[in-house]
């Protein structure tokens, strides 16, 4: 290098002479650079040999860098350098130098930095040796791992079932990833000699800044390994998760019950696990030795219950039956009492009885029953002949119950025989009407009716009343009663005579007197006779008023055994008759009767000559006016 080459670079503070073979000259005859305290440099790398040097590097030098180049430095090349205090060497073998190269103060106070793993070698050098301060720029960190597991140190090295070192820089941050294999369990790490393994952070130690070498030991514990084996009762399976497991993990049982069948015990080692079972899953927690697993299936079981609405009951072949079984329903009604209909779930299934009896084949939900009964019911005809009618209010009644029986004969028809399972109930008949008061059966009734051929005519209290038929009637042999007509009035005496009568024809009225209560037969009769009458006959129930045209009516009072004028209006009963006067003799309004036993001639004959003819017209008109008495 010239003479004078970087003389006066005052700022020139690091210099830098790159690696190399060939040695190099500093300044031939002069300074290179500025000497003593003028020149700036305060940082030099020397990589290769100096051959000669005019000058020195200052003393503002407090930094050296000398490369594994550099075979020789010439005496004192840094003896007037007193300011520097930190020298980096890179030899592994330290060459040799003279004591002088440097200057005292320097070995006493400059920090000498050599590679790692010689310092040994540089404190059994002379003069090197001189240095009180030798450090390494790097420690060998060695790491020995023993199966089970793994060691990285930082993203350079992994060591596992091996003992391996690196060289790491002084001071730098250092850290180590442990990882155990699945079958292991860390043991201890131990640094230097010291257990560290609490100071582990999520599997990871760390070495702040490496002062030293470093030796980390970590052990790993290979775990026992248990076998987990599962059998099974009945239809299902149990699956595991892990046929063999490592000391202290967790496996899992998978159980599924086969259709028709559900879980009904687990049994591990022997002991009761049924409740640990979640959602068909049993997890086997810190195993530390075989695991033995029984499951137990059982077929499903389902309820049947049954209720009843009506009177009777419902017998069960089996109440709790098992998958696929079948259940036998068996209705039995109470006495006087029938199945009405069966329904399952809610479903109707009345048509599916059989003697009372419904099988639920092949079970495989809960059934609900409701049996219904009721009173047996029973069918009920009539039938009658010619002539009327016979009803029922009900064609179908329940056991118990009563049913009315109504007949209704046709006119001029009456009722012969009314039978109830062949037995006569006719005087039992009421205003047409028989009740059946329990129908216990199947019930068949029978009316029988015939024409009527006489009047029925019954006296209650009074022995005397007004009667009226729609047909002819022969009272010649009705004992204890008689019939009379009115034919006359005496205005006068206000008296009323009344003429015996053996035949009257229809629609005629007439006076009956009896001998005693009771009723009497009157035959019917065909007849053609007429007689001169007052007494007005109704064959249907009629409103009379007072007058009728240039008549008074009178009607019957049997209390009074006489006719009383009719007041505003009156209602005469039908069968009955009431009595008309011309207005101009009506003038008394109680008429009162006089009868004569004697028989009427020949109808119409009222003078008595054995004729009929217009003189007995002319001697009924005058008896009616007064002007002659009968």
């Amino acid at each position: 290098m010239d003479v004078f080459a970087f003389y006066g670079c005052k700022n020139l503070r690091e210099f830098r002479i790159e690696d190399g073979d060939t040695g190099i000259t500093l300044g031939a005859s002069n300074n290179w650079i500025d000497s003593g305290s003028s020149c700036p440099l305060t940082s030099l790398y020397l990589g290769r040999n100096i051959t000669k040097t005019y000058s020195k590097f200052g003393t503002n030098l407090t930094k050296v860098t000398i490369g594994d180049k550099v075979t020789t430095l010439e005496s004192s090349l840094f003896a007037s350098n007193s300011n520097l205090n930190t020298i980096h060497v890179l030899w592994q073998t330290p060459i040799t130098i003279n004591e002088n190269v440097f200057a005292s103060t320097t070995y006493t106070n400059a920090k000498l930095y050599i590679p790692g793993g010689t310092k040994a070698v540089y404190q059994a050098t002379s003069s090197w040796n001189k240095f009180a301060n030798i450090l390494p720029t790097s420690f060998e960190v060695t790491l020995a791992v023993t199966t089970g597991g793994s060691v990285t140190m930082g993203d350079t090295l992994t060591v596992s079932n091996d003992t391996q070192s690196r060289w790491v820089e002084r001071e730098k941050k250092v850290y180590f990833d442990i990882l155990e294999d699945d079958n292991s369990d860390l043991a201890s790490v131990v640094l230097n000699g010291e257990d560290v393994t609490e100071q582990l952070v999520e599997g990871r130690l760390t070495i702040e800044s490496l002062e030293d070498d470093a030796d980390l030991n970590v052990t790993f514990a290979i775990l026992p390994r248990y076998t987990v084996t599962a059998s099974v009762t009945g239809n299902g399976t149990a699956t595991v998760a892990d046929e063999e497991v490592i000391s202290g993990r967790s496996t899992t049982v998978t159980i599924t019950a086969g259709e028709g069948y559900e879980l009904a015990t687990v049994m591990v080692n022997g002991e009761d696990r049924t409740e640990d079972v979640v959602e068909g899953v049993l997890s086997l927690k810190g195993i530390t030795e075989d695991q033995q697993v029984e499951v137990t299936f059982q077929k499903l079981r389902f309820v049947v219950t049954a209720t009843t609405e009506g009177d009777g009951t419902v017998t069960l072949s089996d109440e709790n039956p098992e998958w696929d079984d079948d259940v036998v329903v068996t209705l039995v009604p109470a006495e006087h009492s029938e199945v009405l209909g069966i329904t399952v779930n809610g479903e109707d299934r009345t048509s599916d009885l059989a003697d009372n009896a419904l099988t639920l084949e092949n079970v495989r939900e809960n059934y609900d029953i409701v049996a219904k009964f009721r009173l047996q019911r029973f069918g009920l005809t009539a039938t009658s002949n010619d002539g009327g009618t016979v009803s029922l209010s009900a064609d179908v009644a329940e056991w118990g119950t009563s049913v009315t029986v109504t007949v209704l004969p046709e006119e001029e028809h009456e009722l012969v025989s009314l039978t109830v399972n062949g037995t006569d109930v006719t005087e039992e008949v009421v205003n047409g009407q028989y009740t059946i008061v329990s129908v216990e059966g199947q019930t068949e009734v029978v009316a029988t009716f015939r024409e009527i051929t006489e009047a029925t005519i019954t006296f209650t209290s009074a022995l005397q009343t007004t009667y009226c038929s729609k047909h002819g009637l022969d009272f010649s042999n009705v004992e204890g009663l008689e019939a009379y007509i009115i034919p006359s009035y005496d205005q006068p005496s206000e008296q009323l005579t009344a003429l015996r009568v053996k035949s009257v024809p229809a629609g005629m009225g007439i006076l009956l007197k009896a001998s005693r209560v009771g009723t009497y037969k009157v035959p019917y009769t065909e007849t053609t006779a007429y007689n001169l009458n007052l007494l007005t006959g109704v064959t249907e129930e009629v409103t009379l008023n007072e007058t009728d045209g240039e008549k008074v009516n009178y009607r019957y009072s049997e209390s009074e055994a006489a006719f009383l004028r009719i007041g505003e209006s009156s209602v005469q009963p039908a069968a009955t008759a009431y009595l008309q006067l011309p207005a101009q003799v009506a003038n008394a309004e109680t008429l009162r009767l006089v009868l004569t036993g004697e028989e009427a001639g020949p109808k119409g004959d009222v003078n008595g000559d054995g004729k009929v003819n217009i003189s007995d017209v002319t001697k009924l008109v005058n008896i009616i006016l007064g002007k002659e008495k009968e």
